[in-house]
Parts: structure tokens; C-alpha cells; sequence
């Protein structure tokens, strides 16, 4: 326990002999075993938690691993006070190539006699358990994420409680259901629908509901928790979507599973097929431990060169739909310890968050390979002056999809810096909070490219890096990022992403292109004003590109219109930026803008200073020596050329943008700015345009080439 006083005195001891601690101790999960002490390579213990009882029995601070460990047999990694010296380090062998791998899986045998593979002996009760809970809907087979059985999407009809009540929490709890959804001919008894989990989009998350009963009377169901949003909220985005896992009469497609009784049933793809047929080997893994190692402790703890997979997830009730994927758990957790290393290590093949660190002031996580995870990749929560850094992130929300590549909240004084993100269904980069509580944390040199979908399984309302700074005078800084590719499925896919009321931001030096949003969007949340004290924001030197844009065929049109969304109305100045866009490529008549927004007065309570005008946002706003230059110069079907789009000027009050760029600097705004002037961007992000260079515009060529890890996994 750690409030044992005899624990305290262990470690306090220990600590002190740490001057005479000379061996490491190894561990093999092949050659080992616990009857030996592991103070030798032929020695070695055979699993980790003897390494652990060996290294507070002789005083080490080392453990050297190789092979494969299993959690979900060996129980969960703890490293608490008192069970382990400060200290720690925990590395493969040396002169070992492979990294140990540390498995939240039970490695299941399959019989692949028939056409459909059955698992040879019946599933261990915590794989069962495992794959009845509805945070997991994987198995990995030869290392690739094979899914649950599933319906096709398909759209609900209307709301438990219709019409303007739409928001009453009966609606968290079900809905009615389309005509054909559910055959008549399948079973829905109780027993049958226990098996059942309904996945159903909100708008940035996805939950999975058990099924509390179903009436084909009046084709309602209903869920056993309630979800994030009430259905009927945010239709906009969710577009009534749900669908069905692990009913008894969906098919076992190629690439799919399921189970009947206690056995696993899977239907292997041809290339498998033939794979096994000719004597490949087959390693099939149902992920059943939720955090695979969990350190705290009183610091200094180093881990290097391990491999973490197959962990799990358990919604404990709820539909998995936590902001954030924040229910899911970490495959390894860091809380509780100060300057902790987490170096050279990789994460995959699992269906939650791969690493966080809570209250882990000083943790460095560095050269990390991330990939094919269900939620969240690395997370730093609550860690001053931590570090997340020089890593690879390929592949994350597979399962739980509102979740970020690499963030940092609540963790003044941090860095997330040098990472190369990518394929992903929400915010590459994230994180910050309110009141100051991420003062002077910094994004730099990092690199989100291809993420966000938009297709039917994709969410809305996110960016390639998407921050809220509520309430802040202290500065945070987002710097020299490349943002582009970014998709969303009927809104958002933002470039830089400034959301609910933030202030005291810096951006500089961002190339942001090809997003299905805005490049940059300031936005303000309904009735939560910004701080009025706030000092300046400032958007300097950035080159925003607003087209072309990744397509979806989902996409809502009236969000694709401004190049800069800016609903904020604090002080602000927007120098030395390049703004590109391309009027031809809008469609469908809409009005191409260089700004868009929303008035002050429109969201919250209206005073002196927050009108129902738009240009009354720019009040005490600095805008100075840009460029902006449109790629054609001809707009079908718009209602204003594009040059005539800054704020103001417009007779219709559902327009916000309406003034000719020489109004605009009438009065008083953009001294100094080019309009029409072609920056010249060369491959390396560099402005070569001499007319424009002399605004002072610095192009980013040299920053931009730190971007991303300095080394290739």
C-alpha cells in the first residue's frame, strides 16, 4: 500500500544502497525461470514480476528484458512506491536487436481446417470478457487489426421524445429506429441482444451502446447508459448514423470475427488463407489487458527500448464516448512520477490510448513509434515542463475515433515537438486548458498530414491542431508546424484550430494547406466570453493555403466558403501572413471569402464592445503587411468577386463579409498588405516574390526543414 509506513522505510533503505546496486537482473519469457535469482543473462527470471521482487530483494535498479511478456496472465505491471527502487530503468538485453514485447493479449490457437477458423480450446473467460465489453471490437491476426462482425451504416428515423425537446436526456438513452434496419427475422430476445453493441455518431465522438430492450411495435431501442449528447443533437454531423456489432446473424465476412459459446470465430482474408495453407505461421491475439504496465512512484524511472501491444479497453459502464477518448485506458501510464523517461519504444496493435502521463512533471517521451491504436497515441496531462518529442504516430482512433494523435493539457511550461502524424480521425495535435493552467507550453517542428476521414465512418469538428486557452493572459506558442491533407466528414478538418473563447495564443511560422475547413479558425463558443484582459493574439508569418481541399462527399457546403473563420474579438494582430486561395474552385454558387465569422452579439450577451457587426469583432485588431492572392481569377456562380470579401460592407445581415480589400484599408486595416500579388512558393515553403519579401515576410524554407523526427523508424 502506499501509504504503508513500512513501504516508506523499504524504499527509503533501498534508496540508500543504491550506491552499491552492481547487477541488472534479466528476465527471458522463454529461457527463464522464477526459481533463478536473474543476476546473469543464465540466470535470468522468467517473468517480470519476479524481476521486480529480485531487484528489491538485491538492491538493483536495473531489469533487462527479453522475449514476450504476457499482462493478461501475469497481472497487470505495477510499479508503485516500495515495490521498486527510484530509479528504475528497464531495458532489453544488451546486444539484442529485438525489443521485448510486453502484450495486454491472450495469444489464442486457431483450428484452420475449415473455412471459417474456430479457436482449437475454448477462450480463457478474460478474452470472453474482453470481447464482450464495447470499448474493443479488434482481434490482431499476423499483427493486422481484424474487426468485429457489423451492419451495414445505417440512419435512425427520429428521437425517443420528437420535435423541440429534442436535448432532453430521455434521448441520451435510444432512439426510433429506420424501417428494414433490424430483419424480423432476427433473434431479440434478451439473450440475444445481450450480445449486441450499437455503435451511433455524435458529432466529434462515436459511442457503442449495449441494448437495454427493442420494440419492433414502434421500432424504438434502448440502451442500457446513456450517451455524450442526446441523440438529435448535432445532427448536422452525426446524420442519424449508428450501426450494429456482434448480432448472431451477421455473417462472418474475410476479415471479420465473431464468437459462439466460448469459441473464437474468424474468417480469414485469401491472402491468410493461403499464407497458413502453404505452413506460414499464424499468431492470433484477443487483447484483454487494459493497461499493460502502470508506474508511479517517487521518479527518475527510465524505460527503453520495449514493445508494447494488444491492450484493451473497458468502458466501465458508459458508451465509450468520452471528449477525447479520455475513458480509454493506457496501455502504459505514468502518473505520479517526476522526471520519467520513456525512450525507443513502440506501441501497437491496441485498442486503447497508447501512452499518458499524468502528474509526470519532467517526463521526456521520445523516439516513440505509435501505430494502428484505437484511441489516443501520447498524452501529457497535468506535467509541467514535460516533453513530448521526436516520435512517429501512424494510425490512431481505429476504434474509439475522438481522440488525439500527441496532446498536452493542463501542463504549463511543456513541449510537443518534432512529430510526424498521421492517419487519424480526429486532432493530430491538441491539448492546453483554461485559466493559464497551460501557460507557456509550446507546439513546434511537428508534422500532421493525411488525418481526419471523410468518409462514413469519419467524425466532425476538429483540426490538424485544435487547442482552447479559456480565460488566459499567459502565452502559449504554436510554431513552425506543418498542418495539411486534413479531412472531416460535414464539418470542420480545420488547419489551426483556436476553439471555445481561446486567448493569448502566438502563431508563427505555421505552412498550413489542403484542408477541408478553414486554415486557421479563431472560433468563440456560445455564452462563454472571452477574457476581455487577455493581451494580444498575434498570427505573424504563417502561410495559410484554403484550397484545393480534400473532398468528401459528405461535406456541408456552407462551411467551405472562408479562407480565415475568425469569431474573435479580443485584440489581435495578423501581420506579415500569406493567405492563398482558389475562387474557381468553389462550387455550387457560393460566396468565396477571404474572412468569415460570426459577430460578437450572436453568441454572447450583447454590450458596448460585442455588437451584432461583424467588422466590430476587428475593433483594436492589427493587420499589416499580408498578402493575399487568389490562384484564378474568375468565380462561377459567386455572389461577390473574391477581392470583395474582408469584413463589413454587407447589406444582407446573414453576410459578414462584404468590403472591397481598398474599403478594408480604408479603414485603417491590412497597411501595407498586397492583394493579387503571386508569393512565388517555392517546394521548400519559401515566398520567393521580391514584392513581397519586402513586407518583411521571412519565408519558412529554413524552420520547416526541422520539421518531424530527426531519425526514420
Amino acid at each position: 500500500m502506499m501509504g504503508d509506513g513500512k513501504a516508506a522505510t523499504r524504499t527509503t533503505a533501498l534508496a540508500a544502497l543504491l550506491a552499491t546496486a552492481a547487477a541488472d537482473i534479466y528476465a527471458s519469457a522463454q529461457y527463464g525461470s522464477d526459481a533463478h535469482d536473474g543476476t546473469s543473462p543464465a540466470t535470468a527470471v522468467k517473468t517480470f514480476k519476479q524481476a521486480t521482487v529480485q531487484a528489491l530483494k538485491l538492491n538493483d535498479t536495473s531489469l533487462r528484458l527479453k522475449g514476450r511478456f504476457f499482462a493478461a496472465e501475469d497481472g497487470r505491471y505495477n510499479l508503485w512506491p516500495g515495490q521498486v527502487p527510484e530509479g528504475l530503468a528497464i531495458d532489453k538485453w544488451e546486444n539484442e536487436t529485438e525489443k521485448p514485447l510486453l502484450t495486454g493479449g491472450v495469444q489464442v490457437v486457431m483450428n484452420t481446417s475449415a473455412g471459417v477458423w474456430v479457436s482449437a480450446a475454448p477462450l480463457a473467460s478474460a478474452a470472453l470478457a474482453a470481447l464482450n465489453n464495447s470499448g474493443n471490437g479488434a482481434i490482431f491476426v499476423n499483427g493486422a487489426r481484424r474487426e468485429l462482425v457489423r451492419t451495414a451504416m445505417l440512419r435512425w428515423n427520429a428521437t425517443l421524445v420528437p420535435g423541440s425537446q429534442k436535448r432532453l436526456p430521455q434521448n441520451k438513452r435510444g432512439f426510433v429506429y429506420s424501417e428494414g434496419d433490424i430483419p424480423a427475422s432476427w433473434d431479440i430476445s434478451p439473450a440475444a441482444l445481450s450480445r449486441w453493441r450499437v455503435a451511433a455518431f455524435h458529432s466529434w465522438v462515436k459511442g457503442y451502446h449495449r441494448v437495454a430492450s427493442l420494440h419492433p411495435e414502434n421500432r424504438t431501442i434502448f440502451f442500457s447508459e446513456d450517451a455524450l449528447f442526446s441523440y438529435g443533437d448535432f445532427t448536422y454531423c452525426s446524420d442519424r448514423r449508428y450501426y450494429i456489432e456482434a448480432a448472431a446473424e451477421l455473417p462472418v465476412t474475410a476479415g471479420t470475427f465473431t464468437w459462439k459459446g466460448n469459441q473464437l470465430l474468424y474468417s480469414p482474408t485469401p491472402a491468410e488463407a493461403a499464407h497458413v495453407a502453404s505452413g506460414g505461421a499464424l499468431e492470433v491475439f484477443v487483447p484483454v489487458a487494459t493497461t499493460v504496465m502502470f508506474i508511479g512512484g517517487p521518479g527518475r524511472v527510465a524505460l527503453r527500448n520495449l514493445a508494447f501491444a494488444h491492450s484493451a479497453v473497458d468502458c466501465m459502464g458508459t458508451a465509450c464516448d468520452a471528449d477525447g477518448a479520455s475513458m480509454a485506458q493506457a496501455t502504459l501510464q505514468l502518473q505520479g512520477v517526476a522526471n520519467a523517461t520513456v525512450a525507443n519504444c513502440t506501441f501497437s496493435h491496441l485498442e486503447g490510448t497508447a501512452l499518458t502521463a499524468i502528474n509526470a512533471p519532467g517526463a521526456r517521451l521520445t523516439n516513440l513509434v505509435v501505430k494502428d491504436v484505437g484511441a489516443g497515441a501520447v498524452l501529457l496531462q497535468k506535467s509541467a515542463h514535460a516533453v513530448a518529442t521526436n516520435s512517429w504516430v501512424a494510425g490512431y482512433g481505429r476504434r474509439h475515433p475522438a481522440a488525439f494523435g500527441v496532446s498536452q493539457t493542463l501542463s504549463p511550461y511543456s513541449e510537443v515537438s518534432h512529430n510526424d502524424i498521421t492517419d487519424g480521425f480526429w486532432n493530430g495535435l491538441g491539448g492546453a486548458a483554461d485559466h493559464d493552467s497551460s501557460a507557456y507550453s509550446t507546439w513546434k517542428y511537428n508534422i500532421v498530414h493525411g488525418t481526419g476521414k471523410g468518409d462514413e465512418m469519419a467524425i466532425c469538428d476538429y483540426g490538424g491542431l485544435h487547442i482552447s486557452t479559456m480565460n488566459s493572459s499567459k502565452p502559449v506558442h504554436i510554431m513552425y508546424n506543418v498542418l495539411r491533407d486534413v479531412a472531416a466528414y460535414k464539418n470542420g478538418g480545420e488547419g489551426i484550430y483556436l476553439d471555445v473563447s481561446s486567448t493569448a495564443v502566438h502563431v508563427e511560422g505555421n505552412f498550413v494547406a489542403n484542408v477541408t475547413g478553414a486554415p486557421l479558425h479563431w472560433n468563440v463558443n456560445p455564452m462563454v466570453p472571452q477574457l476581455a484582459t487577455a493581451p494580444r493574439m498575434n498570427f505573424t508569418n504563417n502561410v495559410f493555403i484554403a484550397s484545393p481541399r480534400p473532398e468528401s462527399a459528405y461535406y456541408l457546403p456552407k462551411d467551405k466558403k472562408g479562407a480565415v473563420a475568425w469569431s474573435g474579438y479580443t485584440d489581435a494582430s495578423f501581420t506579415r501572413n500569406v493567405v492563398i486561395t482558389d475562387a474557381g474552385a468553389y462550387t455550387g454558387g457560393l460566396q468565396p471569402s477571404w474572412f468569415e465569422g460570426i459577430p460578437c452579439a450572436k453568441e454572447e450577451v450583447p454590450t458596448a464592445t460585442c455588437t451584432s457587426v461583424f467588422l466590430d469583432n476587428f475593433k483594436g485588431d492589427w493587420f499589416a503587411d499580408n498578402v493575399y492572392f487568389n490562384t484564378t481569377n474568375t468565380t462561377s456562380g459567386a455572389a461577390l468577386p473574391p477581392s470583395a470579401t474582408f469584413p463589413g460592407g454587407c447589406a444582407h445581415p446573414w453576410l459578414e463579409s462584404c468590403n472591397s480589400f481598398a474599403a478594408w484599408q480604408g479603414l485603417g486595416y491590412d497597411k501595407g498588405s498586397l492583394m493579387g500579388v503571386d508569393p512565388m512558393l517555392d517546394a521548400g515553403y519559401n515566398v520567393k516574390n521580391p514584392a513581397a519579401l519586402a513586407l518583411g515576410i521571412v519565408p519558412l524554407g529554413a524552420e520547416l526543414k526541422k520539421v518531424g523526427p530527426n531519425w526514420t523508424p
